[in-house]
């Protein structure tokens, strides 16, 4: 009898096994992502509202770094498919980076609302934060972006719809 049991728990063990296998070849249990060796450039930098300081809440102005830089470029490696999102959230959480954002449905993508606890209207009406992949400005969101290898990615503060930062399609936005 007591040789039954520990039949019994093999041929459950080996069960068990048999199913994993099945589910990860049908792809019904997720692998984890393989690195694909691409990689991106990422820089976080907020020093037009170093100029804003009359408008920015005083206690926000001790948490603004003195040169801008938030995060100065920085390699980062990304998962092939990856956007402008999903490598600014893997960036924030790997240097410690506070940053908040809101899923936009009817744009299909994120907002990022703030980032090192600078917040979109912080520095007046037209503030907020951009993102610039390759020196242009993208005119859809940051999560329909898709990163290739070698892109340089900004995010940038801007005081004025991005007027401030070098986008020649804040006019149009206006």
């Amino acid at each position: 009898m007591r040789n039954m049991g520990l039949n019994r728990k093999k041929c459950n063990f080996i069960a068990v096994l048999f199913l994993i296998g099945i589910l990860l070849c049908c792809g019904c249990v997720s692998q984890a992502p393989t690195e694909t060796g691409a990689t991106c450039t990422i820089s976080i930098n907020c020093e037009t509202a170093l100029d804003k300081t009359t408008m920015i809440n005083a206690d926000l102005l001790d948490l603004l770094p003195k040169d801008g830089w938030i995060l100065e470029p920085v390699q980062i490696a990304f998962q092939e498919g990856d956007s402008v999102f999903d490598v600014l959230m893997h960036t924030v959480r790997e240097y410690n980076i506070h940053m908040e954002y809101v899923d936009t449905p009817i744009y299909d993508s994120a907002y990022i609302e703030g980032i090192n606890n600078l917040y979109k209207f912080d520095a007046g009406a037209h503030s907020g934060w951009m993102y610039r992949v390759n020196g242009d400005f993208p005119n859809y969101g940051c999560s329909g972006y898709s990163v290739a290898d070698g892109d340089i990615i900004e995010w940038i503060y801007t005081c004025d719809l991005g007027n401030d930062v070098g986008n020649d399609n804040a006019e149009r936005m206006q």
